[in-house]
């Protein structure tokens, strides 16, 4: 449901397309069918960690620190 959504901001954020790396190799943003946590969906993985029951407007706030 929000997952396409999702991906659009992440997307959108670090200018990357699905498959890419940022040049300073820090974000490489890739789309997968699984990430073993089901119930916690839609999920994001930011430094091994697992971001679930995302919602679209929390998207730039996870990356915020990152910046």
């Amino acid at each position: 449901m929000f997952s396409p959504l999702l991906l659009g901001r992440v997307s959108q954020k670090l200018g990357l397309q699905p498959g890419q790396t940022t040049e300073d190799m820090r974000f490489t943003l890739l789309t997968v069918n699984c990430m073993g946590c089901c119930a916690l969906g839609p999920v994001m993985e930011i430094d091994e960690q697992h971001l679930g029951k995302l919602v679209p407007a929390k998207t730039a706030e996870l990356l915020k620190p990152y910046e």
